[in-house]
């Protein structure tokens, strides 16, 4: 869960939630390359993220509606 006490720059736009759920997102991308597991499902996540903070509810609900696409092209690349 994104942390209100992380220091950010003076941007506003930066300190909101939405900037920390896609810090957080690729945090979890780091760690699953460090370990050398997939990163599929947690990358869609992450373009889900990216779109929310667009404000945009029409980009975010059509970027939804394709992360679990995304996850399984993914799925599919990790293996070739």
């Amino acid at each position: 869960m994104p942390s209100s006490s992380r220091a950010c720059a003076p941007i506003s736009s930066l300190c909101s939630p939405l900037f920390w759920a896609m810090e957080d997102v690729l945090t979890q991308i780091d760690r699953a390359i460090q370990r050398g597991n997939s990163v599929s499902v947690i990358a869609s996540e992450f373009h889900y993220a990216e779109a929310k903070a667009t404000h945009n509810g029409v980009l975010a609900k059509l970027v939804r509606s394709f992360t679990h696409i995304m996850a399984k092209a993914g799925d599919l690349t990790d293996v070739s």
